[in-house]
């Protein structure tokens, strides 16, 4: 019996499919209101941390579906 993290798993990967970039607009966007936070409160960890999320959801998509060839 599959547990709930193998559920949760199988409904991330189904959004995996090219072209729905979605996901990973939310987490870029995600990111860039965490960097905005972090510059409100005027620390330096937390604004690498939303610019970090940012990066990492630009960067995902190139890695999950490779380059497109």
């Amino acid at each position: 019996m599959p547990g709930p993290l193998t559920a949760l798993l199988a409904t991330f990967t189904d959004y995996q499919t090219q072209g729905n970039i979605g996901p990973y607009a939310a987490l870029f966007a995600a990111g860039f209101v965490i960097a905005v936070v972090g510059h409100i409160a005027r620390a330096r960890e937390i604004i690498v941390l939303g610019i970090f999320v940012a990066g990492v959801a630009t960067v995902l998509p190139f890695l999950v579906w490779g380059n497109g060839a």
